[in-house]
C-alpha cells in the first residue's frame, strides 16, 4: 500500500497527489474529487475510490457509520 494516491479532478481532469488516511480503502489507487486548487468550491464532496481495474470501491457501512 502506497502513502499516496493518484487524484483526478472531476472538474477538469487535472492530475495530481491524495495523501492516503487511514479510512481510505486499502486496495485503493486513485480517488475522483473536486478539491483540485481550480476547482474547489467550498463543499464537502465525498472522494470516489477506485482500484487498479478501475472498478469503484463503494464505501463499507463502518467508514459511512451507517448501522448493521
Amino acid at each position: 500500500m502506497t502513502e499516496t494516491l493518484k487524484a483526478i479532478c472531476l472538474g477538469c481532469g487535472q492530475e495530481g497527489e491524495w495523501g492516503r488516511n487511514p479510512l481510505d480503502p486499502p486496495e485503493a489507487t486513485t480517488v475522483r474529487t473536486s478539491l483540485c486548487n481550480i476547482c474547489d468550491d467550498g463543499d464537502f464532496m465525498e472522494p470516489c475510490f477506485f482500484d487498479a481495474n478501475g472498478k469503484e470501491i463503494l464505501p463499507s457501512p463502518l467508514q459511512t457509520g451507517e448501522q448493521q
